[in-house]
């Protein structure tokens, strides 16, 4: 029933053409492919109809990431890097460029992530759906099914939530269509002649870098539509370099991370703020968030690996162990001692933490956890909110507020969960040494791992 979408699904997916244009003939493309999607919501009538539709769904969900998703789709975002690309070129001056720029792209991305969060739905039977989420009406689980003994009306879907499914994408289809037509229609408008808005795909080659397997996405210096080709090459230079020292580091110190070395995808087109990526059968790396730093890449390819160390080798009774170390190891910050090192030009708590980086490392790397998860807005062992300046921190202290910080510290990263905090002290010993982390938290790592 699915089949003919499933496989032009995947026919698009597949056009990995060099490079993409953005026009009125590739909209209408991608809304027929869409209509599809309608067309078979109410033909459901099986499990397995059901399990044909998801997959539908999920590859088109990667279509739309491959058009608009810019920090690192499938296709790295063809449509707005097109559209980016083609304001860069009409705009001599960068300010006005990017003015533009978060206007009109801004508005293609805001509504093409409002469509594609629709695909990012679930699949399940409707009594599984409550006792999941009692009372919960989540919009992402609009098509759980009744018992095969209750059909209604033909089809395993209620038809009420079918018909509201439908007129919210079709609602948010055609904001996004609309807004696509708008973007073209301007376009024409500001160019001299009638031309597509190209943008040429990342090219990707599989590579042998110091003696691991990484496949290179997005890298070429040397071709005339890369501006950024030397930013590039400084990253690839970082990379080749990181690991080198992540080989010969990892040779010394811990031998099993070469031995069990997953392949490498190393991206030039991501977001720099995802570093890396455990993916459990491989590793993704953001090249160019550690431009310039090979210790810093050897050591985020390590925690990576720990990863897949701590998943595949350490066993359940080891792992329930670490967690008692680990959550074990907290105690309440002395709130007198923060205040006394509070110095009268210090406005914030992360001034204090610069300040005492040297003299006391324990309280730096401890303020350095309260500082990462308040900016990151995460829910935080310990509760951090309310404590960036002098007068919050004297409060606390006055309210009798019990503020808890790990007695050792590894890491801000570290804090998150007791596997983090293994990846972290494999990152640190293998790129720095043993030196980087407490003697303490070494000793128990090691007993652990049988070292």
């Amino acid at each position: 029933m699915m089949g003919p979408f499933e496989s032009q699904c995947e026919q698009l997916l597949a056009e990995r053409v060099s490079v993409f244009e953005f026009t009125k003939g590739s909209i209408k493309k991608l809304r027929t492919d869409y209509f599809a999607i309608l067309r078979n919501l109410p033909r459901v009538k099986t499990q397995k109809d059901v399990e044909v539709l998801r997959k539908g769904m999920l590859k088109f969900r990667r279509l739309l990431e491959s058009l608009f998703d810019a920090s690192e789709g499938y296709g790295s975002g063809s449509i707005i890097k097109a559209a980016r690309s083609f304001i860069w070129k009409r705009y001599s001056d960068p300010a006005e460029a990017k003015k533009m720029i978060d206007w009109r792209v801004g508005l293609l991305r805001k509504a093409s992530w409002q469509l594609m969060i629709e695909f990012d739905i679930r699949f399940e039977p409707e009594d599984a759906r409550k006792n999941r989420y009692p009372g919960d009406k989540n919009l992402y689980a609009p098509l759980s099914w009744r018992p095969p003994n209750e059909p209604i009306g033909g089809s395993i879907f209620d038809p009420r939530k079918v018909k509201n499914y439908r007129q919210r994408l079709g609602k948010k289809a055609k904001h996004l269509f609309d807004v696509l037509g708008y973007f073209l229609e301007w376009a024409e408008k500001q160019a001299d002649e009638p031309t597509p808005l190209t943008v040429r795909q990342p090219v990707e080659s599989t590579q042998e870098i110091e003696g691991f397997t990484v496949l290179v996405h997005g890298y070429d210096p040397d071709a005339e539509y890369y501006t950024n080709g030397p930013k590039l090459k400084v990253g690839y230079d970082t990379m080749v370099t990181g690991l080198r020292l992540y080989k010969q580091n990892a040779k010394k110190r811990y031998p099993e991370l070469l031995r069990r070395m997953l392949p490498l995808k190393a991206s030039f087109e991501c977001d720099l703020g995802d570093g890396g990526r455990y993916e459990n059968k491989f590793i993704r790396i953001c090249v160019m968030a550690f431009k310039g730093n090979p210790a810093r890449f050897a050591h985020v390819v390590a925690h990576e690996m720990g990863h897949h160390i701590y998943r595949t080798q350490v066993s359940s009774a080891a792992q329930k162990w670490w967690r008692s170390v680990i959550y074990g190891d907290y105690k309440e910050l002395d709130l007198r001692k923060l205040l006394a090192a509070w110095g009268p030009k210090d406005r914030w708590l992360s001034a204090v933490r610069d300040s005492v980086r040297n003299s006391d490392p324990v309280l730096a790397l401890q303020l350095d956890i309260i500082a990462e998860w308040q900016s990151s807005h995460r829910s935080a062992r310990g509760g951090f909110e309310g404590l960036n300046r002098r007068e919050e921190v004297e409060d606390a202290l006055a309210s009798g507020r019990k503020v808890l910080l790990p007695k050792h510290p590894i890491t801000s990263y570290a804090h998150k969960n007791p596997e983090e905090a293994f990846c972290e002290i494999v990152g640190l010993w293998v790129a720095y040494g043993k030196k980087a982390v407490h003697p303490m938290v070494m000793a128990n790592f090691k007993y652990i791992l049988g070292l």
